[in-house]
């Protein structure tokens, strides 16, 4: 017999506050180490600023990938949240129709 997986809709609208947040905070981090990188390098000039420098831009496009998908999980959770909620007004709602139509 499979695994049955258990999960609430405000599990899911949880889960995708805290997602989001750790989005929010993965961004700044990011943004704030560019920040950074800028003013450490009036200090620093040479070959290996530069090279520094060149591995964290290098890094943008897999940072712009990690928060797209991020993003992307927190609205595929809160849409499911909403599905799952809907679906089960209706069943409760077509069961309460069928249980009067018997009476």
């Amino acid at each position: 017999m499979g695994t049955k997986i258990k999960v609430t809709p405000s599990e899911m609208t949880r889960a995708a506050g805290e997602i989001e947040t750790l989005t929010t905070n993965y961004r700044t981090t990011y943004e704030n180490l560019c920040r950074q990188l800028k003013d450490l390098s009036v200090n620093w000039t040479g070959d290996d600023n530069r090279n520094f420098t060149s591995k964290i831009e290098d890094f943008q496009p897999y940072f712009k990938k990690m928060e797209n998908l991020m993003t992307d999980y927190v609205q595929f959770l809160r849409r499911s949240a909403q599905t799952y909620t809907e679906t089960q007004t209706d069943i409760s709602k077509k069961a309460s129709s069928l249980a009067d139509s018997i009476s």
